[in-house]
């Protein structure tokens, strides 16, 4: 998984010497990924309550121990497949569900009628790696430059400066950002990129996020194999597109599809491609 320089230079090495310190040898990976859900729980009902500061400092152990499952795995030699399944399992519900909800009621206030689209281009986004993971083997979830890490990074800032300041920091449908027509523009750019990013890595045959450098030096014969038959990991991927489609004309429904049809497309995906 492509990493970025950022968590090259200063988080992993921070997050390595912290892990060794907190967790004893006999503590199982696992238990740590489950705080770290823990944690988001609670930094999501923080984030309902209106109380930032303790939103902040919870999110901030949800990202910390999101960092330190797999490290304290890699170091004891306890790496699973269920952990990599429980890691990006609540990473992909109840994480981005904090992060989406501290970026879109903390900052900009945005409209209860405009929740669930909000929701659905942000996990579209989030799904798309996960796709192309299904046939390259590679899951990248950012690029050198910005990655996972500097949203969660941000995300915290953003309930810090939430806690001083008041929310929401600004109000999404001033006239100021356009109104609602322009959050539409946004969750539009947010379908095209996850589009772009399944139909870039399709057609150029590595993921968008991996240096250049690094495709030059492998051959394609190295690749991780898919561990799915072709015709599993289309009906994902037709899965996805049907998802992805739902907010527009005459599409699946988009309130019926999120909360229900989301987790279980998620954990179907999660399943196939990393168990």
């Amino acid at each position: 998984m492509a990493t970025s320089i950022l968590y090259d230079k200063v988080l992993s090495p921070f997050y390595d010497v912290l892990a060794a310190r907190l967790f004893p040898d006999f503590v199982h990976p696992n238990v740590i990924t489950l705080m770290g859900g823990g944690c988001a729980s609670l930094a999501l009902i923080a984030i309902r309550a209106e109380a930032y500061g303790y939103a902040a400092a919870l999110f901030i152990c949800y990202s910390s121990l999101d960092n330190m499952d797999g490290k304290h795995a890699r170091r004891t030699n306890q790496c699973s497949r269920l952990g990599a399944f429980l890691d990006h399992g609540i990473d992909g519900s109840i994480g981005l569900l904090a992060g989406y909800e501290a970026v879109s009621g903390a900052v900009f206030g945005l409209a209860p009628s405009m929740y669930w689209r909000g929701y659905h281009a942000t996990s579209c986004v989030w799904l798309a790696p996960h796709v192309v993971a299904l046939f390259t083997g590679k899951l990248d979830l950012g690029t050198r430059l910005l990655s996972v890490d500097e949203a969660f990074l941000g995300t915290s800032l953003t309930l810090a400066l939430a806690s001083v300041q008041g929310a929401p920091l600004l109000d999404g449908s001033a006239p100021i950002f356009g109104g609602l027509e322009r959050c539409d523009a946004l969750f539009a750019a947010f379908y095209a990129i996850s589009a772009a990013y399944v139909v870039a890595t399709a057609l150029l045959g590595f993921g968008v996020g991996e240096p250049a450098s690094s495709r030059a030096a492998k051959p394609p014969a190295a690749a991780a194999p898919p561990r799915l038959s072709g015709g599993t990991r289309w009906a994902l991927t037709l899965a996805y597109a049907a998802f992805w489609s739902a907010p527009w004309p005459n599409g699946p429904g988009l309130h019926s599809l999120m909360p229900f049809g989301w987790p279980v497309l998620m954990c179907t995906m999660l399943a196939a491609g990393l168990l």
